[in-house]
């Protein structure tokens, strides 16, 4: 069972998780930048790697062809 059948499913995943990707990144990483006395690296960390690989698989899915 495919669970992208076209290319506008896959166009529209892969923005999906650009936006979380940007999302996570506003939220959680600029956010411990911005308040240094709130600063804890692991939620830091955590963040950037989530955001990392939230964009590494839309970046994955943005360059896949679909096979029918």
């Amino acid at each position: 069972m495919k669970v992208i059948k076209n290319n506008l499913q896959k166009q529209n995943l892969s923005k999906f998780l650009y936006d979380i990707a940007k999302i996570i990144f506003g939220t959680v990483v600029i956010f411990q930048i911005i308040k240094q006395h709130e600063f804890k690296i692991w939620i830091f960390i955590s963040g950037l790697i989530a955001m990392i690989s939230f964009f590494f698989c839309a970046y994955l899915l943005d360059g896949k062809e679909i096979k029918k």
